[in-house]
């Protein structure tokens, strides 16, 4: 046979089509490769994370940060990994060692706050770190002012705005710019009468006792120099080796002993009146409580405010005041004693910045004692 130009010119068009199907054929299927190894890695990131998440649950959610440094920074590298992957679930996880393991919520609020700077604001991550101011220092403190000022959100209500007027107390000068900045934001108000970093925070000071004459005031609470103990050296007693070693049962027989079942309900037993410390440890840290004890009157919540109370008969009483029936109200005073009155026995009722619980309650115990009274506390059970 013949070959012509034309059977050539077809054969030749075979060809590279032939060898463009090939090619096609084989690129397709590296590209089918290349998309099947990205979404093994994907799917192999997402169980390492998870196993991450699983492996960490057990430590954070029912334990202490370790007291180790090193196994310390190798446990806050992993959970800032576990908030930066942005994986919803373990974001989740996190959010729910907050909630449930005071002492861990400084390391989980600065890896929220990373992941919130470089990787997406959530509603949820700003009411976290709104939260975390009550316990974060130094530059942790400013990672989280740093971070809420990215967020639209303001936080209006004073105990916050009060809280970062202390914070910034706190820190002095080194995070003035950062506190004044995030007060501007939250308040829409520029407080700000020269450069010098104490006198910004008095001014801010000024301003708050202004405009919440009801609030306590922006200041840092202090104890008499010849107190029998002082705030950082009982922090750091109780975050030490014989602090957290302290007997829960002993503990039992100090609640007591300290009166404190006269206005506090733990378990089964105590006064309704007062905040119920049973799952206390649940919600506040160690240094919390702390400071509760030692300085009471800085933050109460509203349904433990307390009140001078004038009756018809001249007498004023002061305490927390609650209801006892339709016609009847009960007063717990400072000294743990009630009182029940008619409501027409009362002439006037005045808010006390005052709290109704007493100052010097750890005045009297050793400090065995203290860590006696702490585990106990921190026994979420009775």
């Amino acid at each position: 046979m013949v070959r012509t130009p034309q059977h050539t010119n077809r054969r030749e068009i075979c060809n590279q089509a032939s060898e463009s199907f090939y090619l096609c054929a084989h690129v397709k299927g590296h590209m089918l490769m290349r998309s099947r190894i990205l979404l093994f890695a994907f799917f192999a990131w997402c169980v390492v994370t998870m196993v991450i998440a699983e492996q960490l649950d057990e430590q954070i959610l029912h334990d202490p940060p370790p007291a180790d440094e090193d196994a310390l920074a190798q446990v806050t590298l992993t959970i800032e990994e576990m908030a930066l992957g942005g994986e919803s679930r373990s974001l989740d996880r996190l959010h729910l060692v907050f909630e449930t393991n005071p002492e861990w919520r400084e390391i989980v609020a600065v890896a929220i706050a990373k992941y919130s700077e470089t990787q997406s604001r959530r509603a949820q991550d700003w009411r976290l770190l709104v939260r975390s101011l009550a316990v974060v220092e130094g530059e942790d403190a400013r990672t989280i002012m740093r971070a809420l000022l990215g967020f639209r959100q303001r936080s209006t209500k004073p105990r916050w705005q009060r809280q970062l007027i202390l914070l910034g107390l706190q820190l002095g000068d080194n995070s003035a710019e950062d506190t004044v900045n995030l007060l501007k934001h939250w308040t829409g108000v520029k407080v700000e009468p020269n450069e010098q970093s104490e006198n910004a925070m008095a001014n801010w000071q000024a301003w708050f006792a202004k405009t919440y004459p009801d609030q306590p005031t922006a200041v840092l609470p202090q104890l008499p120099a010849e107190a029998k103990w002082q705030y950082e050296a009982l922090r750091h007693f109780l975050g030490g080796n014989e602090g957290v070693l302290g007997d829960a049962q002993r503990g039992r027989s100090v609640f007591e002993r300290a009166d404190c079942f006269k206005c506090h309900r733990y378990g089964k037993h105590g006064e309704v009146l007062g905040p119920d410390l049973t799952q206390i440890s649940g919600r506040m840290q160690r240094k919390e409580i702390l400071h509760a004890i030692l300085f009471p009157s800085e933050l109460v919540p509203d349904q433990f405010l307390t009140y001078s109370v004038v009756i018809v008969d001249g007498r004023t009483l002061t305490g927390i005041v609650g209801r006892s029936g339709s016609d009847e109200v009960v007063i717990l005073q400072t000294n743990g004693e009630k009182v029940t009155l008619k409501k027409d026995q009362i002439e006037e009722s005045v808010l006390n910045k005052q709290s109704a619980m007493p100052v010097g309650t750890l005045e009297r115990l050793t400090k065995q004692e203290i860590a006696d009274l702490f585990a106990f506390m921190q026994s979420r059970s009775e």
